[in-house]
Formats: structure tokens, sequence, C-alpha cells
């Protein structure tokens, strides 16, 4: 596994931000545009912060750069729960981003349109052209993006989005991107912070299914998993 586990969570997000601009780096020099998926929840947040704030915000093309998601819950952009509502205040409304290369997975109408018109939207908008990088990050029953355990969507062979409903998940409604899609992405960059994510971690590590393990293991060395030490619990060292 190719992972780096860092001391302090201030540590982790300052290495997070040099690996998201060096690949925003790259994929100008040898495709002239950096296309990149976030994803939700509190953990990211501070990465998004780092880089809306000086230097960093000039370090990254952003006339440039294609912006997707992973997964969005069920609600309205203005909703305290959605993905693309908490990137766009801490970060995509203080950067020169092009509206239009905000390909925002709209919420709030029905699911299951809703993923249809986004897989149309972002293969259409792609062209053929890998992700440069996706964000996730890991919950501690070992989702990751809205892949749930159990979960029919662990299964999808060709949609890149589908609609998942998880009554144990808050907002329960949610769209998410599948393992077709994610295996194509040139880089997956997995934040994880907190020891409440220790034991999910630890099965991914040793192999125990999860949604998590199999994403690793689709995308091997492609996969970069950052901790904090509190994550990363008992596997250090190991």
């Amino acid at each position: 596994m190719n992972r780096k586990v860092f001391e302090s969570s201030e540590t982790l997000y300052r290495h997070a931000a040099d690996v998201l601009i060096s690949a925003s780096v790259a994929a100008l020099q040898h495709r002239g545009r950096f296309i990149i998926f976030l994803s939700g929840g509190t953990t990211p947040l501070p990465l998004f912060r780092r880089l809306a704030a000086p230097p960093l915000n000039s370090q990254i093309a952003w006339a440039n750069t294609v912006v997707g998601w992973s997964d969005e819950r069920c609600v309205p952009p203005d909703h305290r729960a959605s993905n693309y509502g908490e990137a766009n205040r801490a970060l995509l409304s203080h950067v020169p981003i092009p509206r239009s290369q905000i390909l925002r997975l709209q919420g709030e109408r029905e699911p299951e349109a809703a993923a249809r018109a986004y897989e149309t939207q972002v293969r259409h908008d792609l062209r053929g052209h890998p992700i440069d990088l996706v964000l996730l990050g890991l919950g501690a029953d070992g989702h990751t993006a809205s892949l749930f355990p159990g979960h029919s969507a662990l299964d999808e062979k060709d949609a890149w989005f589908v609609p998942v409903e998880n009554p144990g998940a808050e907002p329960s409604r949610r769209i998410t991107a599948t393992l077709p899609l994610l295996k194509v992405a040139r880089q997956i960059l997995f934040l994880v912070t907190g020891e409440e994510k220790s034991e999910a971690y630890a099965r991914v590590w040793s192999g125990v299914d999860s949604p998590a393990t199999r994403v690793q293991a689709a995308l091997g060395a492609r996969a970069l998993w950052l901790l904090d030490r509190a994550a990363a619990g008992l596997t250090i060292g190991g």
C-alpha cells in the first residue's frame, strides 16, 4: 500500500496540498488541463481552505482546471450537508475558476435522474480523458465516497454514478461514483484523520473486504493514503 503517516494534521494537509499542486502542474504540462474530483465531509475542508489562501491559491491554473465530485448528498446546493456547498464556501468561491468548469452534481434532483444526468455531463466534458486526481475519505464503517458496505452499488460494472440509500447515514439518500469511474482515475488521494477511523483503516491494511479495500485493490499504487498517526493506529510499523 502506498501511504504516508504524519505526526500532525497540519503536516498531513501541507503534504496533501503539495500532492494536489504537483498533480495539477503535471496534468497541465502533458494534457493542458487539470481534472479533479472532490470528496465531501469535514476531512477535506482544511485542505480546501489551505488551497484557497495565499500563496497556494495562485499555484493552480484555475482557468484550466475542471472540478467534479465523487459523491453528493441529496440536498439543495445551499444546504449545510451539500458536498458542493461545503467546497464552494471553503474553496471555489475564493479562486478564479470559471463556473462552467465546476461540474456540480445536482443533489436536489430526483436521485436516479441526477445520477444519469451527471454521468452524461462528465463523459461529455472529459471526452475520454482520465480524471487526474480523485479525493476520497474513509468512514468508520469502511465506506468511501458514498459506497457503503453491502450496498449493490459496490458491484456496479458499467454506470459511473448511481443513487444509493443508506438508513445509517445522514442524509440517507446520496449519489455516488462507482468503481468503474474510480478505476479510470490517474491517482486517488485518501485523506484519513482521527482515531475513530483507525479500525476501518486497519481492515483495509489487512485486506479485509470493505468499499475502501475494493478501491485500494482496483487502484494499487495509484491510490495514495495520507493518514495522521491516530488514524494509522496499530498499522504503524506494520
